[in-house]
């Protein structure tokens, strides 16, 4: 049994040294990095096969997610994971993009991607790099003790992650899901959650996902960075790293959030 046992410790050992010889995990000082997708056969034979490579998206990853963890201050090393789409997945994809992002715990984000969605190249190219600082803020806020439960506090907390995804990298494109409404729906669809915002009784895909027929897709992502927008264009002297862990109803006094 001894000899069996040293046999499989051995074998994890050998099979962990070649994920990091073929660059699926890295480890640097700031975290640990698992690009899983790597030795997943159904990247190995889908139409995306080599995109990452192609746009060095390892690398970018783990760049822009270390210039997000210098500036929000995260202190003990976080676990980014990059793996494909599974059936039954927690993590709910941009259907028009082929990738999404979810923060697991208060030490790990993961990005995610469907090798087989049509649109995926350009989500992979324009887009994924916008989801690691946008999941790292969701990690941070948790990390400092705020959660999101009613309407008001997911609004804030998609606003902080948005605004992240372009505040250390200026010339950054705003995503699609941040910059999705006009002037006046934006003043349409913040009358409409005045009545909700204390409220935990809403439905996440009306609010934030498709609009289900009620709101207009990614309302909820396009309220928050409005109001963070204004938060920072009224408080100069903040940064990011002190209103991250600030509570959802002090942002919004803050931020003297008025529409017309």
């Amino acid at each position: 049994m001894d000899g069996d046992g040293s046999d499989i410790i051995s074998r994890i050992k050998e099979l962990q040294q070649r994920k990091i010889d073929r660059g699926e995990v890295v480890t640097t000082s700031k975290g640990t990095f698992n690009f899983s997708y790597m030795s997943d056969e159904r990247y190995k034979d889908s139409p995306v096969k080599g995109t990452p490579e192609k746009l060095e998206l390892n690398r970018k990853i783990i760049e822009a997610a270390e210039k997000t963890i210098d500036s929000l201050g995260i202190e003990n090393p976080v676990i980014v994971t990059v793996r494909l789409l599974r059936e039954n997945d927690s993590v709910e994809l941009i259907p028009t993009l082929g990738i999404g992002g979810k923060r697991i715990s208060e030490a790990e984000v993961e990005l995610v991607f469907d090798p087989e969605n049509p649109n995926v190249s350009e989500g992979l190219e324009k887009w994924m790099l916008n989801l690691v600082p946008h999941e790292l803020n969701h990690l941070t806020r948790r990390q400092k003790g705020q959660n999101s439960l009613n309407l008001l506090d997911v609004i804030i907390s998609e606003g902080l992650a948005v605004y992240q995804e372009t505040s250390d990298e200026p010339h950054s494109s705003i995503s699609p899901w941040g910059s999705a409404l006009d002037e006046n729906q934006i003043a349409s669809e913040w009358a409409k959650a005045q009545p909700l915002l204390d409220s935990t009784e809403f439905k996440m895909s009306e609010w934030f996902l498709s609009g289900g027929g009620k709101h207009p897709a990614w309302t909820g992502y396009s309220l928050g960075s409005s109001i963070i927008k204004e938060y920072f264009r009224n408080n100069p002297d903040k940064t990011m790293k002190d209103v991250v862990g600030l509570p959802s109803k002090q942002i919004l006094k803050d931020s003297g959030y008025k529409v017309a």
